[in-house]
């Protein structure tokens, strides 16, 4: 089985890949054997995590690229496309959030979270179909969330963009299938992240979380390097238009 996990000669793209789940799934997917072109919009994050996969023997290409900007994202799928010979594999990382309670959300507000979680992952997911070779395997990963199935108040905006990524990835699925190229959605739970902060960093509201998690604890970030390499890799071949749900348990009660 472990060569059915093995991503070398393959060419791994990351959305919002200078901090966080972005960041330990770029460098999962390098352990694994793949060039990964880490992304985001600060140099200085998608360089640091370039520095962390080649200090440790893998290889790793930084560009910027904005999620919201269609240039951008076909510039940066065409270019990865040219000077790598090939673009693999897509994991749609990049995605904001907004904390307020419904009646208080701007229109603002809202356009920023749906355009870039549900927005940025179809304009990413359509460009990487356009710039590949239609006739190799090729698979797109989207970040989804617990979110997408439990909700949480003051999120209304998120849990919506994650909801809508989850119905794309079915979508393109379908649409994708002729080409290839398999479509899945990772939902993970709590992570110890900065997108988590609000939650880890208050001992009252943590210990709330914690205890409904079956498995009492959250996750930690190198964690999601598993669910990662397995839906990248020919282990999870003959998935597609699946979400596969990474939360200790919490979205089984």
């Amino acid at each position: 089985m472990p060569e059915a996990f093995d991503l070398s000669g393959q060419v791994a793209l990351v959305t919002g890949a200078g901090r966080g789940l972005g960041a330990e799934a770029a460098q999962s997917l390098a352990q694994a054997g793949a060039l990964v072109v880490v992304t985001g919009r600060s140099l200085d994050a998608i360089n640091h995590t370039c520095s962390l996969i080649t200090d440790r023997g893998g290889r790793a290409l930084a560009k910027i690229l904005d999620v919201n900007d269609e240039q951008s994202v076909a510039q940066v799928m065409a270019e990865t496309n040219t000077e790598a010979g090939r673009l693999d594999i897509l994991v749609n990382n990049a995605g904001v959030e907004h904390e307020a309670k419904a009646l208080d959300t701007t229109a603002a507000d809202w356009s920023r979270v749906i355009d870039t979680n549900l927005g940025g992952t179809f304009l990413c997911t359509q460009k990487f179909a356009l710039a590949g070779d239609s006739t190799s395997p090729r698979t797109v990963i989207n970040l989804s969330s617990i979110t997408a199935t439990a909700a949480v108040k003051g999120q209304a905006a998120y849990c919506a963009s994650k909801a809508g990524v989850e119905g794309l990835t079915r979508a393109l699925a379908l649409e994708f299938a002729p080409l290839n190229i398999r479509v899945n959605a990772l939902a993970p739970g709590y992570f110890l992240t900065s997108m988590s902060s609000l939650v880890a960093d208050d001992p009252e509201l943590a210990k709330r979380v914690v205890r409904k998690i079956p498995l009492r604890r959250f996750g930690a970030p190198a964690e999601i390097g598993g669910p990662i390499v397995f839906l990248a890799s020919s282990a999870s071949s003959y998935m597609t238009g699946a979400t596969l749900h990474f939360d200790g348990g919490y979205t089984a009660q």
